[in-house]
């Protein structure tokens, strides 16, 4: 969206410290409702990535399915079909 990484470490160790405790720049971004889903995806609480956002609910959205009348109901589909056994 903004042509330019969220972080730019120099090494894997920096990069997880940045994913910790940093937040991306999003003033380039200008819809917020794409910034709301962002947030939403790279947001952790600790090292296990409690509190992110899950896949399942990703692509229910209101910015993806465009305020819910477009529904990803074939992804969710495959999603069900890709769940536990």
């Amino acid at each position: 969206m903004t042509k330019k990484l969220p972080f730019a470490p120099e090494d894997i160790p920096e990069l997880r410290r940045q994913l910790l405790t940093a937040s991306p720049d999003y003033t380039l971004i200008k819809d917020q409702g794409l910034i709301s889903m962002l947030r939403k995806m790279i947001h952790f609480k600790n090292e296990s990535s409690e509190g992110r956002i899950r896949a399942e609910d990703l692509v229910k959205d209101e910015w993806l399915t465009n305020g819910g009348t477009e529904p990803f109901d074939e992804v969710e589909r495959k999603f069900g079909e890709m769940g536990p056994e």
